[in-house]
């Protein structure tokens, strides 16, 4: 389907191995101990709870509802990156954000799994992209759905390919919308 097929072998020094905590930074702290490392399939991030009005359940992120392995690692490569890398263009992810962008990147890829048969992220076309941006328009049976909404949605699929180089085994490889505001 794209013609530009994904390497993984590019940037092999952004592969996460799986006893690497996913904060880096609070190694050698108390609370390093508690900390998830980048394999498990729960990180439950609770002893970082910065807010204290934050519901506790908010952080830890499942990993498990992901059956397919390589989708599960393309989760944890990306929720991973944004917490720990800087890009030019995207702030890094707040540790109590990390639930909320969990949940949008779910919804992209259960949409890829549900309307495109588990098509790969290296093979997602602009016109899928397009269609999303359609479904994520789409109220359930009379929702009204904020431009704000549809935004943090549309989002994930940039997110995605602007941090391309830190994925292993799937990548978006085409820059969505040709790096133009998503608009149908």
């Amino acid at each position: 389907m794209n013609s530009i097929l994904f390497q993984p072998a590019v940037f092999p020094e952004l592969r996460v191995a799986e006893d690497t905590p996913v904060f880096p930074a609070y190694v050698g702290t108390p609370s390093a101990a508690s900390l998830p490392l980048f394999g498990d399939d729960v990180w439950d991030l609770r002893v970082l709870r910065v807010r204290r009005n934050q519901p506790l359940d908010w952080l830890v992120i499942d990993f498990r509802p992901f059956t397919d392995p390589i989708r599960r690692l393309v989760a944890k490569e990306y929720l991973y990156a944004r917490l720990n890398l800087t890009h030019p263009h995207h702030r890094r992810l707040a540790p109590t954000n990390v639930k909320g962008e969990y949940y949008l990147l779910r919804r992209f890829l259960i949409y890829l799994d549900t309307a495109w048969d588990g098509v790969r992220l290296a093979e997602v076309t602009q016109t899928m992209l397009d269609a999303y941006l359609l479904f994520c328009r789409q109220g359930k049976k009379g929702q009204v759905v904020t431009a704000s909404a549809v935004q943090d949605n549309i989002l994930i699929p940039i997110k995605l390919a602007a941090y391309r180089t830190a994925f292993s085994s799937d990548a978006l490889t085409l820059v969505p919308w040709k790096g133009r505001s998503a608009r149908m």
